[in-house]
């Protein structure tokens, strides 16, 4: 990622105040290996800046507000625990009628898709 968006994605969160110059640096310093197609997991972002999850999805909205981020949904079945593999999607819209796991549960869009995001711009 370029010094310069990681400069502007600071100033941004400084604004926001949504959290605090200290871990705005430790989010920067792991930003700086973020490259374009790269999925980032709110999970990761919760134990680098050790935040919960309601101030991680603030954070990263924000960076999606700056093009850098985009919305992708993985499809995991809650029962099983475990991801399907299949392709991400980019919306709950793209989400298959009758979609069922290796066990055979039936899955919908709200209760098993995690959201995600995925590095659109990194220059």
């Amino acid at each position: 990622m370029l010094p310069i968006i990681l400069s502007d994605v600071k100033k941004n969160l400084i604004k926001s105040a949504i959290i605090n110059e200290y871990r705005i640096d430790l989010l920067i310093d792991n930003m700086k290996f973020w490259k374009k197609g790269k999925d980032i997991y709110p999970n990761n972002i919760k134990s680098i800046i050790n935040s919960d999850y309601p101030v991680v999805y603030k954070v990263l909205d924000e960076i999606k507000k700056m093009g850098i981020l985009e919305y992708r949904f993985e499809v995991y079945c809650s029962i099983c625990n475990k991801y399907l593999d299949i392709k991400q999607l980019k919306s709950l819209n793209e989400f298959p009628k009758d979609l069922y796991c290796d066990e055979n549960h039936k899955l919908n869009p709200v209760d098993n898709t995690i959201l995600i995001y995925k590095v659109i711009r990194d220059e």
